[in-house]
């Protein structure tokens, strides 16, 4: 967990989430709680304009 936010410090594009108590199954045991967070997320990345590096003008 304390590498996790460190690198969340570090990198300005990371987000972190603490499921609290959660473990390896919390998808399978609760994914009326998860499924709307990850829809979310997803959603809001995707609306978002991406750039792309390899792009020359």
């Amino acid at each position: 967990m304390k590498q996790s936010l460190a690198m969340l410090q570090e990198n300005p594009h990371c987000r972190t989430l603490v499921l609290s108590g959660a473990g390896h199954d919390y998808p399978l045991r609760f994914p009326e709680r998860l499924n709307p967070l990850l829809e979310s997320f997803f959603e809001e990345c995707l609306m978002q304009p991406h750039t792309d590096a390899r792009t020359t003008s």
